[in-house]
């Protein structure tokens, strides 16, 4: 992977997410199985033999940023490059163009992913010379996201299809609009609304000029991929020959009333793709492409409360190749050493407690996550439900199917059922807590 960087977005605001990116709190930092949640994708790229990434964050989290490379002792070659809030995820890249010196791949900081099939990924692009291959995963009980991808199958190809189609979900109300042209030349696609679009990328180095040129907000998925449909769609719908372009004053190609950078002409690597068996003709490189993970592929985004408790009850449970930094114990509980857990207290599979966190007698945690530094007291039930750290949970404390925040403090009693309780709040004594947000006074 030698010749591809990466570039991890890092700075969205993540509104969907409140309270838990409340104030100074990044996403990207959250907990997921009391690991940072960036410390995942930088997992991925080591063990897809990248070198080069490029972390995009904002200002908010910088010192976040600086105290975890300071831990890091991997083998990336990591920058960071801090980008102005609110900017648009293709606005993003192209801030940090001058760092990005050939092709590329874009992933959100916000994905768990196994890279079992990246290498399958960057082998599709390098061969065809692809404007795009996107990573996309099946999910059948998707509600959240119904974003519209149209496919058509390529022969003797089972995961990788050729992607006709793309309206995310911000852009489509009732009616799904196709071009009559594309269905002409593409009359086999398959639309569907059930694909997880992993935020997963892989560009051509001529793309960014592409993403430069886009209005604002500049978006990956709302502008930069249906432009990139656009142009091959008018490659393949105009039958052009790559030979039959022409070069204006200002050194760019034209395709009717589309201006293409030069670059996207130009393979440095032309011979040595020729001499492969899975060399593919030049117009490839307006193509674009989707690879459909397998089933049995982890893939998950953490960008939603909802996600964020499925994403760390799926890292413990081990849904995928990602494992907690707490020790395994003998019934698949991870525990840390430093956690002080009484004899009295049962603490199930498939859940983590975290480093200095105590828990009192006759207590259970099941399928949950604890933070670090915690205190539990006697009787305390705890059932899948994510506590981050510094929380402390009183005598007889219930809280079941909720995500509490840290610094939160619940009083003896207190009751805590399908809620987000808010950093530091305080929930007062035989309080019940039903389906809400529970915000600090």
């Amino acid at each position: 992977m030698l010749e591809y960087q990466a570039v991890v977005l890092a700075g969205g605001t993540a509104s969907k997410m409140y309270p838990l990116t409340n104030g100074d709190v990044s996403k990207h930092f959250l907990p997921i199985a009391n690991r940072p949640m960036i410390s995942y994708q930088i997992e991925m790229l080591e063990k897809a033999s990248f070198r080069d990434v490029i972390i995009l964050i904002t200002h908010q989290s910088e010192s976040l940023m600086s105290g975890f490379l300071y831990q890091y002792n991997g083998s990336l070659k990591i920058k960071v490059h801090v980008i102005p809030e609110k900017l648009g995820t293709a606005e993003a890249v192209v801030h940090a163009k001058e760092l990005i010196t050939g092709d590329f791949v874009v992933v959100s900081g916000d994905l768990i992913l196994d890279p079992t099939y990246l290498r399958n990924m960057i082998d599709v692009h390098r061969t065809r010379d692809a404007s795009l291959v996107m990573l996309v995963k099946k999910k059948p009980d998707m509600s959240e996201y119904l974003d519209y991808i149209g496919l058509e199958d390529i022969a003797e190809e089972s995961n990788l299809k050729k992607l006709i189609v793309y309206s995310p979900s911000s852009e489509v109300s009732t009616v799904l609009q196709v071009q009559r042209s594309s269905l002409v030349k593409h009359p086999n696609i398959t639309v569907y609304n059930k694909l997880l679009d992993a935020h997963f990328y892989i560009f051509g180095h001529w793309v960014l000029e592409v993403m430069t040129n886009l209005p604002d907000p500049k978006s990956i998925k709302s502008s930069l991929i249906p432009k990139l449909i656009e142009l091959q769609n008018d490659v393949v719908n105009q039958g052009l020959s790559l030979f039959s372009y022409y070069s204006n004053d200002n050194g760019t190609d034209l395709l009717g009333d589309e201006t293409i950078p030069k670059e996207a002409f130009n393979d440095p690597l032309e011979q040595a793709n020729t001499m492969s068996l899975k060399w593919h003709k030049k117009s490839d490189r307006f193509s674009c492409f989707a690879y459909i993970a397998e089933d049995n592929v982890y893939c998950g985004r953490a960008n939603t409360s909802k996600s964020f408790m499925e994403t760390n009850r799926d890292i413990a449970k081990g849904s995928s190749t990602f494992t907690p930094f707490e020790p395994k114990n003998s019934r698949n509980a991870f525990i840390a050493n430093s956690a002080k857990i009484d004899q009295t207290t049962t603490i199930g599979s498939l859940s983590i407690v975290g480093d200095k966190t105590t828990v009192g007698g006759k207590s259970s945690v099941k399928h949950s996550v604890i933070g670090k530094n915690c205190s539990l007291g006697n009787g305390v039930k705890v059932t899948n439900s994510i506590v981050l750290d510094d929380v402390t949970a009183e005598d007889g404390t219930t809280i079941n199917n909720s995500i509490v925040c840290a610094g939160a403090i619940l009083k003896e009693g207190s009751n805590v059922v399908g809620s987000t309780i808010d950093y530091n709040a305080i929930v007062l004594q035989n309080a019940y807590i039903n389906k809400q947000i529970h915000k600090r006074e």
